[in-house]
């Protein structure tokens, strides 16, 4: 874009490129053409003109490191996780052995083995780490036997270790001593705790805090990451509006139905004509329980939303073995473009998902809870757990990770 040379007749621009498609977004259609209108509308009568450089038979090897990503930015010290790197040859001859070296905070791990690749060929490599104390740390890896292209040998991704995350769990009414397998428990179990008490030799990364509807209100909602809505009816004062503004902030809000849960009361406070907090209004209840026809199925998702990642391994998980005796129907007419979480092997939405400001919002359209459904019994359960809380809370953690671009 420089300022034209005084009388300048016409421009020529030049091009020297290596042979390598990668990182020209040559499916950017858009892009490409408003660059040739540019070029057209400018006051000088422009070209471009490209020169690939070399012949073919000295075209580089080129591996490259495409992506790294982890499956968990948030982790406990000393909680093991998992990286994966994926390696591609973007040239045209094939490359040589290889190893891909790790590296945390510039401190070398490891190495693991990349194979000979062919052309276009790809090989994702795994490595699994734990660190050692609370702090934000740059986890990177490179190829060791560099190529013709060094740039685009490594990649890097920020982890951040932490302690704890506080989590609250709002229930109708105060929790009964001596009451078992409540959706309470099933949830708090799942976290390593028994109510607000720890239990066991392992504890989550989420701390849950218990508290009775009636108490929400005079709750401190900016210590929390998340809040779960166990069955609860109906919320006194201006408790809802103080719930919209730790959605807002950028929070997560995870609503669960069940026995107290009433289609009338429900709609009115809070679908309240759209302007509420659940996404949806809810049909009738329907129940199975006790009747010949057989519970419903849970459809297993694709693994392309990150809350459903490891739910949609059928191999390893058993979402496709869930039956879901008693649900709410979800009224999706309103908002047809909602997007569905889980569903039944009908088609019927079991979850939702709700944007409000920066925050999450999931709608459940029954409990958890044994007499609900089977999901607390299941592997799936832990693991929907984790993976929904880590979705919920993630807008209000220190954004690392920004791509090119990114606000």
């Amino acid at each position: 874009n420089m300022p034209p040379t005084a009388g300048a007749m016409t421009r020529r621009i030049v091009v020297l490129a290596d042979r390598q498609a990668y990182g020209w977004q040559t499916d950017a259609e858009t892009a490409w053409q408003q660059l040739a209108a540019a070029a057209k509308a400018n006051e000088l009568p422009t070209t471009v003109e490209v020169l690939t450089l070399g012949p073919e038979a000295d075209a580089p090897i080129n591996l490259v490191v495409t992506r790294l990503e982890t499956e968990r930015t948030l982790v406990t010290p000393g909680e093991s996780f998992q990286l994966t790197a994926e390696i591609k040859n973007v040239g045209t001859k094939a490359s040589r052995d290889n190893e891909l070296a790790w590296f945390v905070a510039g401190k070398s791990l490891g190495t693991s083995a990349v194979p000979e690749l062919g052309p276009g060929a790809t090989k994702v490599v795994h490595w699994s780490h734990e660190l050692p104390d609370e702090g934000a740390y740059e986890l990177t890896c490179q190829l060791r036997d560099d190529d013709d292209v060094h740039a685009d040998d490594q990649a890097g991704v920020i982890v951040e270790a932490v302690t704890t995350l506080p989590i609250l769990l709002v229930q109708q009414s105060a929790p009964q001593s001596g009451r078992r397998l409540s959706s309470l428990q099933f949830l708090t179990s799942a976290l390593g705790y028994d109510g607000a008490r720890p239990e066991g030799d392992w504890q989550s990364l989420y701390r849950p805090g218990v508290v009775s509807a009636d108490d929400l209100s005079r709750t401190n909602l900016s210590s929390y990451r998340a809040i779960v809505l166990l069955d609860v009816a109906m919320l006194p004062g201006s408790s809802h509006e103080q719930l919209a503004e730790f959605v807002t902030g950028g929070g997560g809000l995870w609503i669960t139905l069940g026995d107290n849960t009433k289609r009338e009361t429900f709609n009115a406070t809070w679908y309240d004509e759209g302007a509420g907090l659940a996404p949806l209004p809810i049909g009738r209840l329907l129940d199975r329980t006790g009747r010949e026809e057989p519970a419903a199925r849970v459809h297993p998702p694709s693994a392309t939303h990150p809350a459903l990642t490891h739910l949609a391994d059928t191999d390893r998980l058993d979402i496709d073995q869930v039956e879901i005796s008693r649900y709410f129907r979800l009224d999706t007419s309103r908002q047809p473009e909602i997007r569905v979480l889980l569903e039944t092997g009908t088609g019927h939405p079991l979850a939702v998902e709700h944007f409000l400001g920066r925050g999450r919002i999931i709608l459940q359209s029954h409990a958890l809870d044994h007499r609900w459904s089977n999901l607390p019994r299941t592997k799936s359960f832990v693991v929907m757990v984790h993976d929904w809380l880590n979705y919920l809370s993630q807008p209000a953690a220190t954004e690392h990770n920004l791509q090119s671009g990114a606000p």
